[in-house]
């Protein structure tokens, strides 16, 4: 009985000291420059916190949105998208789509990709929207601007 107690002890006291090894931290990946004359590829995930009437179609019609607008966006640069057909992806865009019941649209995009897993969070929440499709091509928009303009690693301890 006296060992179990001493055992419990011991185990207690182990629990409240902090571990001796450092967690490792990934190094700041290197900025990267705006995107040119490039065919990308890009994964396109849409997800609903509702049921559309037609969600199959509806993943679909907002699939070709996002691509026509990332090629309509892409051409002054010389870009091109595409989904994947057996190519090695660049970029992940995961959408949420959101809706009140009352047909107003707020959502957003998680952006992802180019060898750095994550990259940002886009939202469009302080505004509805009466269009989805409209909401996806500003989301759109707001990510092309990382593919035009470049990017840095975002993380506190990695300055520009």
């Amino acid at each position: 009985m006296k060992r179990l107690a001493v055992f419990s002890a011991l185990l207690t006291i182990a629990a409240c000291v902090p571990p001796s090894r450092r967690v490792r931290v990934e190094p700041c990946s290197a900025p990267v420059e705006g995107i040119r004359n490039t065919a990308i590829i890009v994964v396109i995930n849409i997800n609903y916190s509702y049921t559309p009437e037609d969600e199959q179609g509806a993943r679909s019609w907002h699939r070709d949105d996002v691509l026509s607008e990332l090629n309509t966006q892409g051409q002054s640069d010389g870009n091109t998208f595409a989904e994947p057909n057996g190519q090695a992806t660049n970029f992940t865009f995961t959408y949420t789509i959101n809706n009140d019941g009352q047909d107003h649209f707020t959502g957003g995009l998680h952006l992802g990709g180019w060898g750095q897993g994550y990259l940002h969070d886009f939202g469009r929440y302080q505004y509805s929207y009466s269009s989805s499709a409209q909401l996806v091509k500003d989301l759109t928009d707001d990510a092309y601007g990382f593919i035009h303009n470049g990017w840095h690693d975002s993380r506190p301890n990695c300055s520009r």
